[in-house]
């Protein structure tokens, strides 16, 4: 038993000293080859701080004894000498900072691009000019398709409620300018009109033809 516990120990010193040497043979390889370059401080705690090398993206980690010496914030910018970081450490943090220099300013983010504006829908030639039937009929037929019938209430989502009121005024507007066809129903020739329907110019009888054609096809398929 005493000389397997032996055998245990040298093992666990020879292995112990191989990390050793292979973390020196690391250390001595990347001290060969410090680089300088501009970094940007992206994170900083109580003593440490994290640096995104400019044009290449990667992390460099800033040791204490550097973080203390400079008052960096994030968003500073920086100039510094890396090395390989400890190959513990290299596949999260590459880059290892031994100097610093804190450079004047700091880096603004990109303003946000501003939006495109909304292209405006050409007015309806015929319309007076700053009424409400002129600020809302062009959208109201840049929503109505060929051979579809409209309600006034079909465009309420484009209006406050307390103007929805007026939109059969708009619609007749655009009735004036011959720009939509009126279709109205009557339950007997001597009532008023029940309902309002409303399409593009030109459409009306086409419209109309498909709707009652549309209205006998259920008719017969219920006798």
């Amino acid at each position: 038993m005493k000389t397997l516990k032996t055998f245990q120990d040298l093992a666990k010193k020879l292995n112990d000293e191989s990390d050793y040497n292979s973390r020196m043979v690391n250390m001595v390889n990347t001290l060969a080859r410090p680089q300088k370059c501009r970094g940007i401080i992206t994170n900083r705690n109580d003593t440490l701080a994290w640096a995104m090398i400019v044009g290449e993206g990667k992390q460099a980690f800033i040791p204490s004894n550097l973080t203390a010496i400079h008052n960096l914030r994030t968003g500073d910018l920086v100039e510094i000498t890396i090395i390989e970081n400890d190959y513990r450490h290299r596949n999260k943090t590459p880059y290892l900072v031994i100097t610093l220099n804190k450079l004047d300013g700091e880096v603004q983010p990109v303003p946000a691009p501003e939006p495109l504006p909304t292209p405006r829908i050409p007015r309806v030639e015929g319309l007076q000019p700053g009424t409400f039937a002129d600020e809302i009929g062009p959208e109201m037929l840049d929503m109505m398709k060929p051979g579809f019938l409209y309600r006034a209430r079909d465009f309420v989502h484009l209006v406050s409620e307390n103007k929805s009121k007026k939109l059969t005024n708009v619609l007749e507007a655009l009735l004036a300018v011959g720009r939509v066809h009126r279709i109205s129903l009557h339950s007997s020739p001597d009532r008023r009109a029940g309902r309002l329907y409303w399409c593009l110019a030109g459409q009306g009888s086409k419209t109309l033809a498909k709707v009652l054609e549309h209205q006998v096809g259920e008719d017969d398929d219920d006798g």
